[in-house]
C-alpha cells in the first residue's frame, strides 16, 4: 500500500507538470490550482490591508512570480515524498532515511545511497525527475515573460499615445486621435489591438496566472487598456458612425471575446462583484462627450448617443469589471472602469444620423 501511495503521488505530480507546462491548452489540475488559490488568497488578503495604493500594487505584483516559484517547490516536494514512500516500502528501515535518500537523488546531492538494485533504480528515477522539472521550468519562464512583454508593449504604446494625465479611456483616446485627421492612426490602433487580443487570449488561456501579472507601472493595466479601446469603438458608433473604420468591428469582437473567455477562467472567483465605487451616470457621460466636440464631428448629439453607448457597453462591461476586480486594479475617479448606469438609458429607436 505504501509503495502504491508513492507511485500515485509521483504520477499525479507528473500529470500536473505536463498539463501546466507542456500541454498547449487550458486544463484544470488540482495540484496547480490549489497552489494558485493559496497564493492568490494570501497575497490579496495582505493587499486589502495595505492602505497605500503603491504598497498594495507592490504586494499584488508578486502574485504571478510567487505562484511560479511555489509550483516548482511543490512539485519537487511531492516528488521527494512520493519517491520516499516507494524507497521506504522497497527497502524497509526508517522513513526519515528513505526521505533523505529521495531528497539526495532529486536534488542530485549524492550524500545518500541505496542498498539494493531496486533502490538504485528509484534513485535514478528521482534524479531524472528533478532534473527534468528544473529544465522544463528554465525553458518555461522565457515563454511566460515573452507573452507578458508582448502584452505590455501594446499597453505602453497605447498609454504613451492616448493617456491624459495618467488616465486612459475612450474619451482620452479620441482626444488624442482627432478625426478625420487621424483616421489612418485609428485604423492602425484597432488593427493592432485585434492582434494583441489574439495573442492575449492564446497565451493567457494556456497560462492563466498571466492574467494577474501586473504592468510595470501601477497606473497601467491591460484590462483598462482593452476596455478603453472597446469604449472608443462604442463612442464612435454612437457619435459618428460614418467615421468608424472597417477594422473596428474585428477589433471589438476580438477584444470582447478575450475579456469574456478570460473572465470565465478565473479561480477563485473575485470577492467583489465589481471593481468600482459608483456607476458612470448619464450626466457624466454627456459632460465627457462634450469635451470631444473639437476633436470629432458629431453626427448624433450626446443625449441621443447615450442609450447606444449603453447598449454597446453591455456586451463587454461585465467581463472587464470581473477581471478588474480579480486583479484588484485601482480605479481613478476620472476613469471609466465603472459600469454604466443603464437604468438611466431609455429604450429608444435608433437616433438619426445628421451630416455636417
Amino acid at each position: 500500500m505504501v509503495f502504491l501511495l508513492g507511485v500515485t503521488i509521483v504520477i499525479a505530480t507528473w500529470q500536473s507538470i505536463i498539463v501546466t507546462i507542456i500541454l498547449p491548452r487550458r486544463t484544470r489540475n488540482w495540484i496547480s490550482q490549489s497552489g494558485w488559490v493559496s497564493t492568490y488568497e494570501f497575497l490579496t488578503w495582505l493587499a486589502r490591508r495595505a492602505r497605500d495604493p503603491l504598497r498594495r500594487d507592490a504586494i499584488l505584483a508578486l502574485l504571478g512570480p510567487v505562484n511560479i516559484v511555489g509550483l516548482l517547490f511543490t512539485w519537487m516536494a511531492l516528488f521527494a515524498v512520493g519517491f520516499a514512500f516507494m524507497m521506504w516500502a522497497a527497502g524497509g528501515g526508517r522513513f526519515a532515511e528513505s526521505f533523505d535518500l529521495a531528497g539526495s537523488s532529486i536534488f542530485t546531492l549524492g550524500f545518500a545511497t541505496g542498498k539494493s538494485a531496486f533502490s538504485h533504480f528509484l534513485m535514478d528515477a528521482a534524479a531524472a525527475s528533478g532534473m527534468i522539472v528544473v529544465g522544463l521550468q528554465i525553458g518555461y519562464l522565457p515563454t511566460i515573460y515573452a507573452a507578458y512583454s508582448t502584452r505590455e508593449s501594446h499597453v505602453t504604446l497605447l498609454t504613451m499615445r492616448a493617456a491624459d494625465g495618467g488616465i486612459l479611456n475612450g474619451i482620452s483616446i479620441l482626444r488624442n486621435h482627432p478625426l478625420p485627421l487621424s483616421y489612418d492612426l485609428v485604423r492602425n490602433l484597432f488593427s493592432s489591438w485585434e492582434t494583441s487580443a489574439a495573442e492575449i487570449i492564446e497565451s493567457h488561456t494556456n497560462y492563466p496566472w498571466l492574467i494577474a501579472f501586473r504592468s510595470p507601472r501601477a497606473s497601467e493595466s491591460w484590462v483598462t487598456s482593452m476596455l478603453g479601446v472597446l469604449d472608443t469603438i462604442a463612442l464612435l458608433d454612437a457619435l459618428a458612425p460614418t467615421l468608424v473604420p472597417p477594422e473596428a468591428e474585428h477589433c471589438r469582437f476580438a477584444c470582447a471575446s478575450t475579456l469574456e473567455v478570460l473572465a470565465g477562467l478565473l479561480v477563485p472567483q473575485p470577492r467583489e462583484a465589481t471593481a468600482v465605487v459608483a456607476p458612470l451616470t448619464r450626466d457624466e457621460f454627456l459632460t465627457a462627450v462634450e469635451s470631444l466636440r473639437p476633436y470629432l464631428p458629431f453626427e448624433r448629439e450626446p443625449a441621443a448617443a447615450w442609450p447606444l453607448f449603453c447598449t454597446s457597453r453591455a456586451e463587454y462591461e461585465a467581463a472587464a469589471l470581473k477581471l478588474a476586480a480579480y486583479i484588484m486594479i485601482p480605479v481613478p475617479p476620472e476613469g471609466w472602469l465603472r459600469p454604466v448606469a443603464t437604468a438611466n438609458a431609455e429604450t429608444v429607436a435608433m437616433p438619426a444620423v445628421t451630416t455636417s
